[in-house]
């Protein structure tokens, strides 16, 4: 099942201090694409997506090195193994893992999700657009998982 997949963004390098200044920088990307007839699809940030105290989150990066990495993320023991072979001047494709924690322990509003999502992926050295969140048919370490999809 994909959720937030009517929700438009792109990664970038801003890194958000504010989550209500970050939900106004969404709700105004999110106008833009939105035609006469669609107004259903505004920006939703309160609605709850994930009803979990704490979920996983995998998603698609372009890195140099484990240096791009932030101290909550992972990548796949395979995608070490790239990251030690290769050129830091090369960005590699690796699947990251991250786990989150719901603020008020109970569950994530689309609010929460996104902008933890992007405060995550600030520092990467290449953005993607989101897609969408799909949840993953196996959980990891019996957290519920999310697979994002992304785009360029």
């Amino acid at each position: 099942m994909t959720i937030m997949k009517n929700t438009w963004w792109r990664f970038d390098d801003t890194t958000y201090s504010n989550a209500e200044v970050f939900s106004h920088a969404i709700s105004d990307y999110q106008k833009s694409f939105i035609e006469e007839g669609n107004e259903h699809l505004v920006w939703q940030p309160d609605t709850i997506m994930v009803e979990s105290p704490h979920i996983i989150v995998r998603y698609p990066a372009r890195i140099r090195s484990e240096q791009d990495l932030l101290s909550n993320e992972q990548v796949t023991a395979k995608d070490k193994d790239i990251l030690k072979k290769k050129d830091e001047e090369i960005l590699s494709m690796v699947t990251i893992n991250v786990k989150l924690n719901a603020e008020n322990g109970r569950y994530f509003t689309a609010l929460e999700l996104m902008y933890k999502l992007h405060n995550q992926q600030a520092n990467k050295p290449y953005h993607f657009y989101f897609e969408g969140i799909e949840h993953a048919e196996q959980s990891i370490d019996d957290i519920p998982t999310l697979l994002v999809n992304v785009g360029t």
